[in-house]
């Protein structure tokens, strides 16, 4: 499904962040993204997207491809300087087009990650947690070039700090953010939601 419209905005009422995407072929999709689901999500984000960025430039064979491989620092230097110019050309004075109602909003439990710099392509597939153990968990997947990343990127960014939630990469933006090693990720539990 190819994106037509995406909106990431704070709801105080909720005290969630609520993304709303439209999509070319008709229909849109609603999801709530919780602060606990952001503490860990965020940071491993945006170092998925600094990754992304730094492949995608070594292979497209660009001057700075030599650059964004060589630290952590660097590659996040390198795609923050890259969403800075994605963004200026980006048009976020058109209002969202909203066309569903929210009362079968996806409460987010699992986010996968998908990152093919060679097919120019970054996808993220949101899941929530399903109802009874014989249900499937509803999914909403989509595919994003680097300007629609960036440009999604500083929305939810935008949204987290309208929230006050302390998230500590969107408050000091000196540190580049790391991902947790893979072992520690897997021994951690998933979050539990009363609602």
């Amino acid at each position: 499904m190819h994106v037509h419209q995406i909106s990431i905005q704070y709801r105080p009422l909720d005290d969630r962040i609520l993304l709303r995407i439209s999509f070319r072929e008709g229909g849109e999709q609603t999801a709530w993204l919780t602060r606990r689901l952001l503490l860990k999500l965020w940071p491993l984000l945006r170092n998925s997207v600094a990754d992304f960025v730094a492949k995608l430039q070594a292979a497209q064979g660009t001057a700075a491809s030599s650059v964004a491989v060589a630290d952590d620092k660097t590659r996040q230097l390198l795609s923050d300087l890259r969403g800075g110019a994605s963004n200026e050309k980006a048009d976020f004075s058109k209002p969202y087009a909203a066309a569903a109602s929210l009362e079968n909003t996806m409460l987010v439990h699992t986010v996968n990650l998908y990152s093919q710099p060679t097919k120019a392509s970054f996808a993220i597939e949101l899941l929530d947690k399903p109802a009874t153990p014989d249900t499937q968990p509803r999914r909403l997947k989509w595919s994003m070039n680097e300007t629609t990343l960036h440009a999604s990127m500083k929305l939810l960014e935008d949204a987290i700090q309208a929230s006050g939630w302390d998230i500590p990469s969107v408050t000091t933006t000196s540190e580049p953010a790391t991902a947790p090693d893979a072992d520690v990720l897997q021994s951690m539990e998933r979050p539990k939601y009363l609602n």
